[in-house]
Parts: structure tokens; C-alpha cells; sequence
């Protein structure tokens, strides 16, 4: 009789292993890139409001939602 864990359990343990390993580089790829496109998404999100906003398609947006943005982002 062999002692110590079986090969089918040591198996488990290393794809659990891999597993943890790969959600962990894939975090950190989702993470990164996140970070990189922050100022982008902001931009983008901004000039978004500013039209969906205002109460036509020619008119500005009011005060309030101007307020709340960076300074020229309405423009």
C-alpha cells in the first residue's frame, strides 16, 4: 500500500492551482487595461451626457448637468 495522497489527488491539486494562477493573470489583464483607458472612457462618457442631455438636438445642456462635468466638456 502507497502512501500519501493519490495520483488522481495530486492531479486536482495542480489544476486547481493552474486555475487560481490563470483568474489571476486574467485580473490583472482586465485591470490594466482598465486603468489605461480610464481617461478615454471619461472623455467619451462626458461628450455622451452633453448631448443626451439637452432637452434638443441643437439646444445646451442645462446648468446643473454643466455643473457636474468638467469644466468644457459641453462645448
Amino acid at each position: 500500500m502507497s502512501r500519501g495522497f493519490p495520483k488522481q489527488l495530486k492531479n486536482e491539486g495542480q489544476a486547481i492551482l493552474e486555475y487560481i494562477i490563470l483568474m489571476a493573470v486574467a485580473f490583472s489583464i482586465v485591470a490594466s487595461i482598465g486603468l489605461a483607458f480610464r481617461g478615454l472612457i471619461f472623455n467619451i462618457w462626458q461628450q455622451i451626457t452633453c448631448e443626451v442631455s439637452a432637452p434638443c438636438p441643437s439646444c445646451p445642456p442645462s446648468e446643473e448637468i454643466k455643473n457636474r462635468l468638467s469644466p468644457g466638456a459641453c462645448q
